[in-house]
């Protein structure tokens, strides 16, 4: 006899369902828990009691509160493994930048990802920031701007800060 993966009870292979014998060992949970064609295999497999749901990145159950709340419903993944997730996509797409801009300083040689900045050349024709961008994919717009820019460590990028702020002040 099949067992059912959500309450653990014994459940008939077969039994009469409309008027019609069906087949129910291939079934994953018994009629009470998964009514018949109630199609909510997903939603059983996702989510655990009333309060839990599994985060498929992380592949455990976590409280609902550990999920960020979309308007009306719950998102996919845990607040945890969203994070991660951003995370590599904004650094994957810094790394798209930096490879356009030659993928080293320009001062210093230094290759770090995480140690590079973009330095616009001119403040006034700076229409964003790359930083800022939230589109995580390269588009004209973005290489029009990355066109603007210098590719600086962070230890340069203040230097070069410093040298303008220095100049305003006439103290060079």
């Amino acid at each position: 006899m099949p067992v059912c993966k959500k309450c653990q009870n014994l459940f008939p292979p077969t039994k009469v369902i409309d008027g019609k014998r069906r087949n129910l060992r291939k079934r994953s949970y018994c009629l009470e828990c998964s009514p018949f064609n109630s199609r909510n295999r997903k939603i059983l497999e996702n989510y655990g009691d009333d309060n839990t749901k599994k985060c498929p990145m992380c592949d455990q159950f976590k409280p609902n509160l550990e999920f960020y709340q979309c308007t009306n419903k719950i998102s996919c993944y845990c607040k945890t493994c969203s994070r991660i997730e951003s995370r590599l996509r904004q650094l994957k797409f810094k790394k798209e930048c930096t490879d356009y801009k030659g993928g080293c300083c320009c001062e210093c040689k230094e290759d770090s990802l995480v140690a590079l900045d973009f330095h616009h050349l001119d403040p006034e024709a700076k229409e964003f920031s790359i930083s800022d961008v939230r589109f995580y994919k390269m588009n004209d717009d973005i290489k029009k701007e990355l066109d603007k820019c210098i590719l600086l460590c962070s230890n340069c990028h203040r230097k070069e800060h410093g040298k303008q702020f220095m100049a305003l002040l006439h103290l060079i």
